[in-house]
């Protein structure tokens, strides 16, 4: 997911983001991957930790396309929370939680192979975050509102510099100011913790 817009989400575009990011790994000499776990594979719902999660999204970047640029997904998970009313909230904070534990295949580039994946690989993981965390199955539209509207302040501020690229420009958001990813994780627990009403996360 680093090397491409994170919320494409019809079938088609994230083919052609796979495409994309295939791509832009061969031109960096680097061999492309089929996927696989960031982090050992989960067996059960109790193997999931809010640690686990916060660390490795606060070291996944968000902003692929600027090389110059640092924005973790733990950042961009916590502007999603607090765009979120209380009852989805915590949705919002987990809502790219997955990505913690899976590396993003960049050779699935048909329709059928990238259903079949987003099946059999990426589904169960979010279902078992969100039974881990007590969320109810599937996410709430206002949290996919949320992380759209979030998604195009980072474009705006964060994305490619070209003329051509008018995306946020109608916001009236300050420029995004990216956190360090050690702040980035640390923010992430506090939001955790703040949303599960208790003085240190579970």
């Amino acid at each position: 997911m680093e090397a491409r817009e994170s919320h494409v989400r019809s079938r088609e575009g994230l083919a052609h983001a796979f495409k994309q990011e295939a791509e832009m790994t061969e031109e960096k000499g680097k061999l492309p991957h089929a996927g696989g776990w960031r982090l050992p594979q989960p067996q059960w719902p109790g193997d999931v930790r809010i640690e686990d999660i916060a660390r490795e999204l606060s070291r996944l970047n968000v902003a692929c396309h600027r090389e110059d640029v640092f924005y973790s997904f733990a950042e961009h998970a916590c502007r999603v929370s607090w765009m979120c009313p209380d009852s989805c909230a915590l949705w919002g904070l987990l809502s790219e939680a997955q990505d913690a534990y899976l590396v993003w295949p960049t050779h699935l580039w048909s329709a059928k192979k990238l259903r079949t994946w987003l099946r059999e690989v990426q589904a169960p993981m979010i279902a078992m975050i969100a039974k881990r965390f007590g969320l109810s199955m599937p996410m709430p539209r206002r949290v996919y509102r949320a992380r759209n509207f979030i998604t195009r302040w980072e474009l705006r501020d964060l994305g490619d510099r070209t003329p051509a690229n008018p995306r946020g420009k109608d916001l009236p958001l300050s420029t995004l100011a990216p956190m360090s990813a050690e702040l980035a994780e640390r923010t992430f627990l506090a939001r955790y913790c703040e949303l599960r009403r208790a003085s240190c996360y579970e």
